[in-house]
């Protein structure tokens, strides 16, 4: 049913993966797309942003599905959402049957 279709899985025991690898895979990734801001990089600007995300059904992941859980600059968490929405296609956590 559609609702089953729509479930958000909270925990599960097989996670996606990202490009054949773990999650060591995609922070390397990521850090090798990041674009930090001229504006932060004038200011001297730091910052670790931790977020949370869902991976879709199709392995893609929607802005929408990006949580800011800590970051003291606005425009480094932006600039961390754009390249997490711009990631390749993840594999997604399977269906429970």
């Amino acid at each position: 049913n559609s609702e089953a279709e729509d479930e958000v899985f909270l925990r599960t025991d097989i996670l996606p993966s990202f490009m054949g690898g773990d999650i060591r895979t995609f922070q390397n990734w990521v850090m090798q797309n990041l674009r930090y801001p001229a504006e932060a990089l004038e200011k001297g600007w730091e910052d670790m942003v931790v977020l949370q995300f869902i991976v879709n059904r199709e392995g893609y992941i929607a802005m929408e599905d990006i949580k800011i859980l800590q970051s003291k600059y606005q425009i480094l968490a932006d600039e961390v959402k754009r390249v997490i929405v711009s990631s390749p296609r993840w594999t997604p956590t399977p269906p429970i049957i």
